[in-house]
Formats: structure tokens, C-alpha cells, sequence
């Protein structure tokens, strides 16, 4: 995948069958073969995943199997674990999900 930082960073992305790459230990004790997140810099860390959800589908049904934010569970995973797994969210489904997220947050 030939992204460059600006394409992904401060957007909502999706890892498909992560389950079955090199991350399948990092989401072992969730339920969901899928991960939706928001990639963001840290000051710190540098470029991160924030997991929030583990989803399955099969089109054109969606379902969330776990959730980090109602488990009160913060995942973040480093640029090089993801990077190489990752996709972007179509601007009008991150634009549905970035609502929904944030009002999931303030509850």
C-alpha cells in the first residue's frame, strides 16, 4: 500500500481479516475479525491507530462485535504494526461514524 501520511492521518480507517495478520495479538481478547479506528499523531508516539471497535460483515450488513469504548478499553496501535493493513473510510461513511463516535464519548 503506497499511502502517504497525509492520506490517512486525522481519519477514521478500517483493517479488514485483522485477525489473521500480525495484529491477531493485539485484538486476541476482543470478538470481531475487523477494525475500525481514527489515526491521529501523537506528541509523543508519533502516528497512532485508535481502536475503537472490532466489526464483522458481510454486505451489506455491518455488526459490531466489541466495543473498546463501552468496555472503557483504550487500543492504540503504533505506525508500524497498522500501516501496512490499513484503509480509508469513504468521506461520507467517516463523516456518519465521526457523529456517531463522538456522541458515544460523551455518554
Amino acid at each position: 500500500m503506497n499511502l502517504k501520511t497525509i492520506d490517512f492521518v486525522y481519519k477514521w480507517t478500517i483493517i479488514k481479516n485483522a485477525k489473521n495478520t500480525d495484529l491477531k495479538n493485539s485484538i486476541s481478547g476482543f470478538i470481531g475479525n475487523n477494525i475500525l479506528g481514527y489515526v491521529y499523531i501523537d506528541k509523543q508516539t508519533g502516528i497512532t491507530l485508535d481502536v475503537y471497535y472490532l466489526f464483522d460483515f458481510s454486505n451489506p450488513i455491518i455488526q459490531i462485535t466489541d466495543s473498546l469504548i463501552d468496555k472503557k478499553i483504550r487500543l492504540m496501535l503504533r505506525y508500524g504494526s497498522f500501516i501496512k493493513h490499513i484503509e480509508i473510510l469513504q468521506n461520507n461513511i467517516a463523516s456518519i461514524i465521526n457523529v456517531l463516535a463522538n456522541w458515544r464519548l460523551r455518554l
